[in-house]
């Protein structure tokens, strides 16, 4: 901690977004009112920074599965359900017992977007098939990062075997003065955040209590789903 970089506890995220890919809905979970609250696209964000996470569901625990984030993929992951620790160790490594498990590798975005006329910090989780959407987006859009983007209205459909599912489209347009003004100083605040909360991986050798990844997630134990299947996204 310092008079310029005091300590950040609580992330800075306002919203933490998901897309579900059996309906093709961008959208939030509101803990007051207990419901998912659909986000209107054209959906229009600026990327601040990316991180590597896992989640899915748990079968053996009747539980969804969480985990910390990391910048680099080879770092270690911590890999937490309702009961405990499920796996542990850098993704390259256990991605297989990950799959096993009903893990699946998911892509944490932060982003910066204009909601109800103020602009804020947000989260934005996306795996299986959303998650491959993005991967082949910025494979395409090397600059992506510069300008502004859009996951639009419509949605692609895709299809694997019976199931047919929805995945985002994204593209990429000019970013103004203005706005890369107001984001660069929302990312001021969020790599504030995330230097402190990833500093913490000097620890990551003991295994980290299901409390700790709880905390970096900015989740209650109470907030993890029991019993229920998160449809968010189908896997590849």
């Amino acid at each position: 901690m310092s008079l310029s970089r005091p300590t950040a506890t609580t992330s800075p995220a306002k919203l933490y977004l998901k897309w579900k890919g059996i309906t093709g809905v961008l959208y939030y979970y509101n803990k007051e009112s207990d419901k998912e609250v659909e986000i209107e696209r054209p959906f229009k964000f600026v990327v601040l920074d990316e991180l590597h996470s896992v989640s899915g569901f748990s079968e053996q625990d009747n539980s969804g599965i969480y985990s910390n984030e990391v910048r680099v993929i080879g770092e270690e992951l911590h890999i937490m359900t309702r009961a405990g620790e499920l796996l542990r160790g850098p993704y390259t490594q256990i991605k297989d017992s990950i799959k096993a498990k009903g893990g699946k590798y998911t892509k944490s975005i932060y982003l910066a977007t204009e909601i109800d006329g103020e602009t804020i910090i947000a989260n934005l989780k996306l795996s299986g098939a959303a998650g491959g959407a993005w991967m082949d987006f910025t494979r395409e859009n090397k600059g992506y990062t510069d300008t502004e983007v859009t996951i639009e209205e419509k949605a692609l459909e895709g299809k694997k075997g019976a199931t047919v599912f929805q995945m985002p489209i994204f593209k990429v347009s000019e970013m103004s003065y203005e706005v890369r003004d107001t984001a660069t100083e929302l990312d001021k605040e969020l790599q504030t955040y995330l230097d402190q909360k990833l500093g913490e991986k000097a620890e990551a050798d003991r295994p980290m209590k299901q409390s700790d990844v709880f905390k970096s997630l900015d989740i209650e134990p109470n907030d993890v789903p029991e019993g229920e299947i998160d449809l968010s996204s189908i896997p590849f």
